[in-house]
């Protein structure tokens, strides 16, 4: 249980850490410069799932791949805890990188309740594991040890949400208790159920614990509505969509502007050019150019403008590019 008690509560000192980092202006302010938000993912996912989360691993995004496929809470091929927790580690590092520290902060408290989901369906399936009513064979130590282990790792929290609840709880489930599950399963998972919105959790992040296709618990209400992957999903199209927007406009306009002063230097063209003391370009030569524009080059007189028209084409957008 040390990846779920131990390694669990290192995980937010990291996310912690990395606060620290971001008010001290020093994301690298760790050892050999590596950043503490990466590091907290790290110690999430281990060193075993490989870079498409499909490894054999023992850390708790493991955990949450094995209890999502137990509870129903997967979405797609991976589980809804480890796509959220994902979504949050990077919108977190995203701020962290900004220097948004508060900001990064907050989302801190978004990821615990991510973190405990799976400790809760762990004690749920182990509770249910761990009852000589359901389990009518062998010792159940093996079980019962697994059940004490996920208990222990959320037991703080649920002690601070409802003491009477933790106290049922580790009457029933701590390892080496005279009586285990004296109270039964639907007792023990009633129980915990009581404290899901002191913890930030819902019944849908939770799910229904089924065996052999058979829900075992299927009784669960709470007030916590949290926001799915596919809202998420849908509000990250949704921005995706306005900076498209933004992007496309921003072309459309500068597309509009280029026009506009081409058409306003074709126009100036037009214009009489007046004489200047000096100077060969006279009002002459502008009527000149109406008539080199028009081919009619048998009026040019001025040997200035005597150039081909695919030269004047050439030249003028230079001359544009200078204004």
């Amino acid at each position: 249980g040390a990846q779920y008690q131990n390694t669990w509560m290192y995980i937010i000192h990291e996310m912690e850490d990395a606060v620290a980092d971001c008010r001290a202006g020093d994301l690298t302010a760790n050892d050999k410069g590596v950043k503490a938000i990466d590091e907290a993912w790290v110690f999430w996912a281990g060193s075993l799932e490989g870079t498409e989360g499909t490894g054999n691993g023992v850390q708790m995004y493991a955990l949450a791949e094995k209890r999502a496929a137990n509870f129903g809470t997967k979405i797609g091929v991976q589980s809804a805890v480890n796509r959220k927790m994902l979504d949050l580690i990077v919108v977190m590092r995203t701020y962290l990188k900004t220097g948004r520290c508060d900001a990064a902060k907050n989302v801190i408290d978004s990821v615990v309740p991510q973190m405990t989901v799976p400790l809760i369906q762990g004690t749920i399936r182990y509770a249910y594991l761990g009852d000589s009513a359901v389990t009518t064979s062998g010792d159940l130590k093996k079980e019962r040890a697994e059940g004490w282990a996920f208990l222990a790792a959320a037991l703080p929290q649920i002690n601070q949400c409802d003491p009477a609840v933790a106290s049922m709880l580790r009457v029933n489930m701590e390892y080496g208790v005279a009586n285990p599950m004296a109270a039964g399963y639907k007792a023990v998972v009633a129980q915990l159920q009581k404290v899901y919105d002191c913890l930030g959790i819902s019944c849908g992040e939770v799910g229904l614990y089924t065996v052999d296709d058979k829900v075992m618990v299927d009784v669960c209400t709470s007030s916590v509505r949290a926001a799915t992957v596919v809202e998420t999903e849908t509000k990250r199209g949704v921005l995706v969509a306005l900076v498209v927007v933004l992007v496309v406009s921003v072309c459309v306009a500068v597309g509009a502007t280029f026009v506009l002063t081409r058409r306003k230097y074709a126009m100036d063209d037009k214009q009489p050019v007046l004489s200047r003391p000096g100077s060969a370009v006279s009002l002459q030569s502008s009527r000149s150019v109406e008539h080199f524009r028009t081919g009619e080059m048998r009026d040019v007189e001025n040997p200035a403008m005597r150039a081909q028209p695919q030269e004047l084409q050439q030249v003028q957008p230079e001359n544009n590019r200078a204004a």
